[in-house]
């Protein structure tokens, strides 16, 4: 800290001078002192090179060795203090705001301030007036400075702004000072249908974040928040009701700062340390108390689906805070999904824009498996149906929301979603529609680079799906002829990168034919003779050069039916018989099928037994394992 001015002494000496004028011989000049308070108050500030820096409550235990260099001079609040008190008495009307102008500019440095535990009992008597002219029960307020009786002797009224000035004031008193009757007031000024419950909606941050159990007391709070019918007052709510979330779980400081565009007033701010740093909170093991959880939740809910959506739009921006902090239950997640398809374009816009970090803490923490299939369930459930919704509307605004947050919650997933994910962005990409197409595009491409993949690798990792995917999407728009046909691989070998046709279809021929094969229509012959072409072969050649990759699909994955169908239908196409088949595939079928072993145990046995049947080596052969007990 350097050392005070010249100048700052001056103007603290002239103060002094002020202050200590006896009352009785002249009343002194309140905008006067206002005006020297905060020059001393700002410069003392700057002394201490802070511009933004966490606000704490000034600790009684500290040394008071420093106080008179580190600390500002005691001596103009006690010689304040003694002037409002003969001023509120003969001089109420026109000095009463000028006083709550002063004690809110030493609040709002009280860091910086030698204030006792007496000093805020007579500020809080003060601000406390506007209730204390009404109310009957004080709880915990401390009024010897005042007392209530002579309040009440002064017959005065006092209007909702002057109450609002007191309000801001009041919550950024100590926790440990009346307590009790501070958020008393706080919950009836909520309560009003005026200008006052919008100051108290504002301050709510700042209040729950001087509060020692901030989860506690907006369970108290929430008969009211959520009975509040004044639309501007749920709007200012929503706005910082993401905030709320933070300082709820714990994670928040307080800062304050000068705003540069409301001239020299101070403001104090609340900031989340995990999501100015974009982190997700894994601290969600310590256990909270479920009715001031559930509380948060059913005010989220509350947001989420108000039939205003001027409301609905401000409580978009809380969704991401109160994910990153708080476990997420099945209520909140469901409504939170709904606003995929919220009858609102700008919900839907702005939902799609935070939906992928929000989701992100579900699948970054460690959960319980059937925790997480039910989630993955109903996610899928979810985006399925958001998905028929904005087909069935015809609206290309709205294709594109639920595309943009397909492509972000895959970016943030893994697994079955993300699988889901990324099939529903290539049946979006081969829609008709150019804008649909381009976003669809990017979020593949997205998707595969937030995985550090290649586009080839994500194809890979999920190769089976997608080569399905292609297959049913062939039946499904039954092209006319070969170059239909053509036209519609082509457009799946760009969005994977390929460089041309035929060495998209040589690395995953092995995994679409099974698929083009279990239709068993003359459509299938078709498809297949199609890829030969490209890869300059026969229908019949590319059957069996493949029929390990096939005989091993159906023997794991389909029923006995499906693969005595499958085989009936490659015998037609080949002309072989099965036999002729499986000995001329021997040793590859049998590796291919030994692949499996470990996810198909008893279906890769009945294939082996297969192979070892039609393949005439049931005897004759000793290499071929048919039974587990030949493994040992």
């Amino acid at each position: 800290m350097r050392d005070i001015s010249e100048t700052w002494l001056q103007f603290y000496k002239r103060l002094i001078y002020i202050l200590n004028t006896e009352t009785s011989d002249k009343v002194i000049d309140v905008d006067l002192v206002c005006s020297y308070t905060e020059i001393l108050l700002r410069s003392y500030c700057e002394l201490h090179h802070i511009e933004k820096f966490e606000f704490q409550e000034f600790s009684l235990s500290e040394s008071q060795s420093h106080v008179s260099r580190r600390r500002f001079p005691p001596l103009i609040i006690d010689s304040f203090n003694a002037h409002a008190k003969y001023l509120l008495i003969n001089h109420f009307s026109s000095t009463y705001e000028k006083i709550i102008t002063f004690y809110k500019q030493v609040l709002l440095l009280q860091d910086l301030l030698p204030l006792t535990d007496e000093h805020y009992g007579i500020i809080c008597n003060i601000l406390s007036i506007p209730w204390t002219l009404e109310e009957e029960d004080f709880q915990d307020l401390w009024s010897r400075f005042l007392p209530i009786h002579a309040i009440r002797k002064l017959g005065v009224t006092i209007n909702s702004s002057f109450a609002a000035h007191c309000l801001e004031g009041l919550v950024l008193i100590p926790s440990r000072i009346s307590q009790s009757w501070r958020s008393h007031i706080l919950s009836l000024s909520l309560s009003y249908n005026s200008d006052l419950a919008l100051t108290a909606v504002k301050i709510l941050p700042v209040f729950l974040y001087s509060s020692l159990n901030p989860l506690k007391y907006l369970f108290e709070l929430s008969p009211c928040l959520l009975q509040c019918k004044n639309t501007d007052v749920q709007k200012e709510l929503c706005k910082h009701f993401g905030i709320i979330c933070c300082i709820c779980s714990g994670s928040c400081s307080l800062y304050r700062q000068l705003d540069c565009d409301c001239g020299s007033e101070m403001l104090l701010q609340v900031k989340c340390t995990v999501c100015e740093k974009s982190q997700v909170s894994t601290d969600k093991s310590k256990p909270l108390p479920s009715p001031f959880v559930e509380s948060l939740a059913d005010l989220m809910i509350h947001f989420l689906s108000h039939p205003s959506e001027l409301i609905r739009r401000e409580s978009i921006q809380a969704v991401l805070p109160y994910f990153t902090h708080f476990e997420v239950k099945e209520n909140v997640l469901s409504t939170s999904m709904h606003c995929l398809v919220d009858v609102d374009p700008v919900v839907r816009t702005k939902f799609s824009e935070v939906v992928g970090l929000a989701l992100k803490p579900l699948f970054s923490v460690q959960r319980d498996s059937k925790w997480r299939q039910k989630i993955d369930e109903l996610l899928m459930m979810k985006l399925q149906a958001a998905l028929l919704a904005s087909k069935q509307s015809g609206n290309v605004h709205f294709q594109k929301s639920i595309i943009y947050s397909i492509g972000e919650i895959g970016k943030n997933s893994d697994g079955g979603l993300l699988l889901i994910n990324i099939i529903s962005l290539l049946e979006n990409y081969m829609t008709s529609i150019p804008s649909v197409k381009v976003v669809a595009f990017s979020k593949l491409k997205e998707i595969a680079e937030s995985k550090q993949l290649k586009m080839q690798d994500l194809l890979k990792a999920y190769k089976d799906a997608i080569c399905k995917f292609l297959a049913e999407f062939l039946f499904a728009r039954n092209p006319d002829d070969a170059n239909q046909t053509l036209f519609i691989l082509e457009e799946i070998r760009t969005v994977f990168g390929y460089n041309d046709l035929k060495s998209f279809i040589h690395q995953n021929q092995h995994s679409i034919l099974p698929y083009l094969i279990a239709r068993e229509t003359q459509r299938s012959s078709v498809f297949i003779e199609t890829l030969a072409t490209v890869l300059h072969k026969d229908r019949r050649e590319i059957l069996i050069n493949n029929f390990p990759y096939i005989f091993s699909h159906f023997v794991c994955h389909c029923d006995k039916s499906d693969l005595e169908k499958a085989l009936i239908f490659i015998q037609s196409e080949t002309g072989l018989e099965l036999g002729s088949l499986l000995r001329c595939n021997y040793q590859p079928v049998h590796n291919e099928l030994l692949l499996h072993l470990s996810t198909h145990y008893q279906q890769v046995f009945s294939g082996l037994a297969i192979l070892a049947l039609k393949s005439g080596n049931l005897e004759g052969s000793s290499s071929i394992i048919t039974h587990s007990e030949e493994m040992v």
